[in-house]
């Protein structure tokens, strides 16, 4: 990382020795903690923090892994901003390769964090659905606003650190349990609060493990694998590296005017409004993959040198292309399947996802557009809730279809997805746990407080219908779930 010396005023390594009576764990943390000294300058690492996170002795529940890494997560954050003059923290997993201009990416963005009227709870390096496919070098130092919570290499503040996660942050405990991960927890509206992430639109970070809590070697291939890399796309396109450019590109100025949330909202409403309409997934398909000319699909929209803009380097005639695709939540996972995106919206703003195939030499900027959550859709273009819709729960063992018969009505599984969030949720039941995340056929829904499991007490939402992310499902059940239904 080039830009790293630069960039951090301290680089610190967070080692988890487990269970601080283990004399072979002890053991071991220290060779590497050796290791560590061996291999870098004596000033490139400032300090080597020891993190215990085991203590089996009083453990209410049993731990899994994802517990240890939130508590590992946990003594990284408070090891960190208990030092002198630390405002930001840029978290990295040892997986990680970084970029060149890694370092000032968040040296660039990390006024946003705490200028209030930005909105911006974290910065990241990585971009979920930044694949090969969807990247180029006019897209290097491009930006985005994302609601989805990305992680893989991010910043956060000590102010929101402080006032908001230090006391609830998942620590395996009652009432602090996240049994997905820290992450998925983190992107629950109790926690982002409407607020959003930046992201740059071709990653920073790269995943180099193939396998983990998360994700083996066969996901890893299919996820992870192709996410593109800004190191890569640069010296592919003939230079030195992603630094190159990046300190014009990532001025103050520049990502304000990229960024600031009103105009930020204005630019993907016009787009969506005034740009060329994909009535079909076959049409998309024609567009997009069968490289079908789109001139026809970019009458009136005005040519604009971009590459000559960005680098100075070539005199290219791009022709910018909006092109809008709305689709429903449970259709996404076959409509990602076809684009090689992930399998749930991920990287998305307001339901929006923001892509940028390259071909025919034009600029083409593909919105795929959620018609329930997108604000910036007419009425006749969404999908809104139905008011004859009845919201029931149902007892503990009984599935939606069930509850539903017995008020005399049908679930319906399309209403269902209206309800797939903690806010309705807390209509219906007491949550006294809190809200989470997790996957399973009978969700969203309640766990009964005397479950004697983690989860007790706490609304569970979901990312979609199980176990393909299609249409959350009417049938499912659980003896330790209470349902909440949409009945018709």
């Amino acid at each position: 990382c080039d830009s790293c010396f630069l960039s951090f005023d301290s680089i610190y390594v967070s080692l988890d020795i487990g269970d601080v009576n283990s004399k072979k764990m002890v053991k071991q943390t220290n060779l590497i903690e050796k290791m560590l000294r061996n291999k870098f300058p004596l000033d490139f690492v400032t300090k080597v923090w020891k993190c215990s996170t085991r203590n089996t002795d009083s453990e209410e529940f049993k731990l899994t892994t994802r517990d240890y890494i939130s508590r590992h997560y946990y003594c990284a954050f408070e090891n960190a901003f208990s030092q002198d003059g630390i405002e930001y923290l840029v978290l990295l997993e040892d997986d990680m390769r970084v970029s060149s201009d890694f370092g000032l990416w968040f040296q660039s963005t990390k006024w946003m964090l705490d200028c209030l009227w930005m909105d911006v709870i974290c910065v990241s390096g990585w971009n979920d659905d930044g694949r090969v496919g969807y990247s180029s070098l006019e897209r290097l130092y491009s930006v985005l606003r994302t609601d989805y919570f990305p992680g893989q290499g991010w910043m956060l503040s000590k102010r929101v650190w402080n006032n908001e996660f230090r006391m609830k942050w998942p620590i395996g405990v009652k009432n602090r349990v996240a049994s997905t991960g820290w992450d998925h927890w983190m992107r629950l509206e109790d926690q982002m609060k409407g607020r959003d992430c930046v992201i740059p639109v071709i990653s920073r970070v790269r995943n180099e493990g193939n396998s983990g809590v998360n994700v083996n070697a066969a996901e890893y291939s299919e996820l992870l694998e192709s996410v593109s890399f800004a190191d890569e796309i640069a010296i592919d396109s003939g230079f030195r590296n992603s630094l190159e450019l990046a300190e014009i590109n990532w001025s103050w100025n520049s990502l304000y005017k990229s960024l600031a949330k009103s105009q930020y909202s204005k630019e993907i409403q016009n787009a969506i409004e005034f740009g060329h309409r994909i009535r079909s997934l076959h049409e998309l398909i024609s567009v997009l993959i069968q490289s079908e000319s789109i001139s026809k699909h970019c009458i009136n929209q005005n040519p604009l040198k971009l590459t000559e803009i960005l680098f100075k380097k070539s005199t290219s005639e791009f022709r910018r292309c909006d092109l809008a695709y709305f689709y429903k939540r449970e259709e996404y996972s076959s409509l990602a399947s076809i684009l090689k995106l992930s399998k749930s919206p991920r990287s998305v703003w307001k339901g929006v996802h923001v892509l940028y195939p390259r071909m025919n030499h034009s600029e083409v900027r593909l919105l795929l557009v959620d018609q329930r959550k997108c604000p910036f859709l007419k009425r006749n273009e969404k999908v809104i809730q139905s008011n004859r819709t009845m919201i029931l729960s149902s007892i503990a063992g009984e599935n939606c279809a069930s509850r539903c018969i017995r008020a005399g009505l049908k679930c319906s599984s399309i209403e269902l997805e209206f309800l797939n969030n903690c806010e309705s949720l807390r209509s219906q039941f007491h949550c006294e746990a809190g809200c989470g995340h997790e996957v399973g056929p009978d969700l969203p829904a309640y766990v009964v407080p005397n479950a004697g499991i983690a989860t007790a007490g706490m609304c569970l939402v979901t990312d979609g219908g199980y176990p393909d992310q299609g249409a959350l499902l009417c049938d499912g059940k659980h003896p330790l779930t209470q349902r909440i239904c949409a009945c018709i």
